[in-house]
């Protein structure tokens, strides 16, 4: 069996980084998890800081690693202070390029070091 792009894995990854990291201390509840198909957002993930709701685009994720990346991407956000400092760094960096912002920053970096793992543990949970 192989692991599927698909609202199941998305979810099994959300699973993955609420017993990786915990609660945000910015939040009462874990996020809650909408999945697309298509949406017509060109992006594979975005966080709703003020709902709560991380919403992932499965169209643009080429891959099962690119959609646990974008799962662990948002969370990330999920986890950061994005309602006070997001958009006072925004302002800051908005000469720069996206990834430059601090705060997208750390989210990239936690994606790349541990998608591989996350993607290893939730395809051994599902296949054990």
């Amino acid at each position: 069996m192989k692991l599927e792009k698909n609202r199941k894995t998305a979810k099994l990854a959300l699973e993955w980084c609420m017993e990786k990291w915990g609660k945000s201390k910015f939040h009462k509840n874990y996020p809650k998890l909408i999945v697309y198909k298509n949406h017509k957002e060109n992006l594979c993930g975005w966080f709703n800081d003020e709902k709560n709701i991380m919403f992932i685009n499965l169209k643009h994720s080429r891959s099962v690693l690119e959609l646990v990346k974008t799962v662990i991407h948002e969370y990330t956000h999920f986890k950061q202070d994005t309602k006070v400092k997001y958009d006072k760094l925004a302002r800051k960096y908005k000469n720069k390029p996206y990834e430059e912002h601090p705060l997208e920053k750390q989210a990239f970096k936690r994606e790349n070091k541990w998608s591989k793992i996350c993607r290893k543990q939730i395809k051994q949970k599902l296949f054990s």
